[in-house]
């Protein structure tokens, strides 16, 4: 941009420096004096020429410049869009490894979970084992409730059989 601006400078006073030649000139004309009028024409010849190619320069340095800026806008195009899809892979790692740890998590309280549930299931058949046994004990322990009660079946009709006898008159 600097350069821009010096050779803009430059290119403007080397053609002011060629018009004032071509006024010399054509004051040198107006009095007659021809000879210092081609000496006139000739220095206004020579800037005319520097400021032509100064001028072809500054537009060749214009564009190299405009080219540049393009070129500096699509990179920070590239880079901001680089930036973007940086971050969209770390939220998308980010999101991927919080999913795994989930899994895992998951994972482990099903296997908690089954054991767990098989620890419970193995108490359950002990409760169970236990309360048969529980069971057997009494009515081990308890033989003679079930005698008496069987011997009640088959003997308490005596009482019964004796008042039927009684009543017929067989029994005296």
């Amino acid at each position: 941009m600097a350069a821009q601006r010096q050779m803009a400078t430059r290119t403007a006073n080397a053609q002011a420096a060629a018009d004032q030649w071509l006024r010399r000139a054509e004051l040198a004309v107006s009095r007659g004096q021809d000879e210092l009028a081609r000496e006139a024409l000739t220095r206004r010849k020579a800037l005319q020429a520097d400021a032509d190619k100064m001028a072809a320069q500054a537009k060749m340095q214009q564009q190299a410049c405009d080219q540049l800026s393009a070129s500096v806008c699509m990179l920070e195009g590239k880079i901001s869009e680089a930036r973007s899809k940086k971050e969209t892979l770390k939220a998308r790692a980010a999101s991927a490894k919080t999913s795994i740890a989930i899994q895992e998590m998951i994972g482990s309280l099903r296997s908690t979970s089954s054991s767990s549930f098989a620890v419970f299931d193995k108490m359950e058949e002990k409760v169970m084992a236990l309360e048969a046994e529980a069971q057997s004990a009494a009515a081990l322990a308890t033989p003679d409730a079930l005698e008496a009660r069987f011997a009640m079946l088959e003997g308490g009709g005596g009482v019964e059989d004796e008042l039927q006898a009684l009543k017929s008159g067989a029994l005296v």
